[in-house]
């Protein structure tokens, strides 16, 4: 009976694992699994073997990814820490600022509701309102009503010397009554 031929897989793990052998401990290697080559493709044992084997190359390989994974991380975590210290130095100088504009508030708002300048607003504000009263204009008003009155005053003065005399009767207490009679 003629043994089947071995899978390429099988012998392509043998001798992926051969390569990550020092090149004196190959031959030896290679001895060892010329054994497993002779069993058939469903054997069990042939079967743990394989098993065995990737579980070599993949902790052969687990060391570097681990690496290359920690550099990557060493990396991401430098950038995010440069970021988080960026936002960090400059959140503190917003609060600086803000600690500064706070401080000086009070100086802003003494200047700024200062006696002299109220007074000087309060003045402004009533001088504005005297204008729009009409206040100002009042004594030429008044001065003009004065001088038609003086001339109302003078016109009649002059109507009544001018008018012919006029008979009063005269009143006499009389007992008892107040009229005045002819």
């Amino acid at each position: 009976m003629t043994r089947p031929d071995p899978p390429a897989a099988t012998d392509d793990l043998f001798d992926a694992i051969a390569a990550l052998l020092e090149p004196d401990q190959r031959a030896y290697f290679y001895r060892r699994m010329l054994h497993f080559r002779q069993l058939r493709p469903d054997d069990e044992l042939l079967r743990i073997v394989e098993a065995i084997g990737f579980l070599a190359l993949i902790i052969r390989a687990a060391p570097g990814a681990v690496a290359i994974e920690r550099q990557h991380l060493t990396q991401l975590f430098a950038t995010h820490l440069a970021t988080v210290d960026a936002a960090a130095k400059t959140g503190q100088a917003y609060h600086e600022q803000l600690d500064d504009r706070l401080t000086q508030l009070p100086a802003e708002i003494a200047a700024g509701i200062s006696p002299p300048a109220i007074a000087q607003a309060i003045t402004e504000s009533l001088r504005q309102a005297f204008v729009r009263s009409g206040l100002p204009a009042t004594p030429e008003a008044l001065g003009l009503l004065s001088r038609q009155l003086h001339g109302t005053t003078a016109d009649f003065q002059r109507r009544v010397r001018s008018a012919p005399p006029i008979a009063v009767p005269r009143c006499r207490p009389r007992t008892g009554s107040s009229s005045c009679g002819p």
